[in-house]
């Protein structure tokens, strides 16, 4: 019975994703999410008893991954993750802890993993949706604890051992995280988030990511001041 409710549970939250990514908060609604999983309201609110509790573990599963797996338990058959968005952050991260290259070129080939994996347009969807109910509840709050701001944590990790291999001048790690975060999305993230223009070719989003880069190592490279 509890693995039947666990997939249930799991199959609402794909639903409920699908829904407010398409309607936004206020335009969605339990009726139509009980009806695509062809069930009844009462079956939803006895899983989720608000629309805002619902929307919130969407936002937070969407958000919060953690050693390779998508937490809540859900399944790749049911995972509310499309294909194309269904990144692993750790995957992401290992590879560039694990490199022997040279630290630019580390920081070059993480930027350009991570750029695209934050300006796909499933991740804009959840993030308007953050934002949009940010202002009267919990939900982007959560949606920034477990999203933003564990993949600066993540990143501030890795600088840190940057730092004591003698690859990065020693400095606080976490502001060393933001500060790169911020140059590698200075040109890129809001163009993508807010559909201004054409996405760049892939040279000039190369470009971009290699300007970031140079940037951050101006401040942080070793024997910096």
């Amino acid at each position: 019975m509890r693995k039947k409710n666990e997939i249930k549970r799991n199959a609402i939250l794909k639903v409920a994703h699908e829904v407010f990514c398409e309607r936004g908060y206020e335009k969605a609604s339990m009726s139509e999410i009980a009806a695509r999983l062809g069930g009844s309201k009462a079956t939803l609110y006895g899983y989720f008893p608000s629309k805002r509790l619902l929307l919130q573990e969407v936002m937070s599963i969407a958000a919060y991954r953690k050693n390779n797996e998508v937490v809540a338990c859900l399944d790749q058959s049911v995972s509310m993750i499309p294909e194309n968005y269904r990144y692993q952050f750790e995957t992401v991260f290992s590879e560039v802890e694990n490199s022997p290259m040279d630290i630019a070129v580390i920081l070059r080939n993480f930027g350009e993993k991570f750029m695209r994996m934050i300006c796909l347009p499933e991740f804009h969807k959840l993030y308007r949706l953050a934002v949009e109910e940010s202002v009267c509840s919990q939900t982007g709050s959560r949606f920034y604890e477990f999203g933003p701001q564990a993949a600066l944590k993540r990143i501030a990790v890795f600088l840190e051992g940057f730092m004591e291999r003698g690859l990065l001048r020693r400095a606080n790690a976490r502001i060393a995280a933001a500060q790169l975060s911020a140059l590698l999305k200075a040109e890129l993230f809001e163009c993508s988030l807010f559909c201004y223009g054409e996405p760049p070719a892939e040279d000039a989003f190369r470009e971009k990511i290699e300007i970031a880069v140079d940037a951050f190592l101006m401040i942080y490279g070793p024997g910096k001041p």
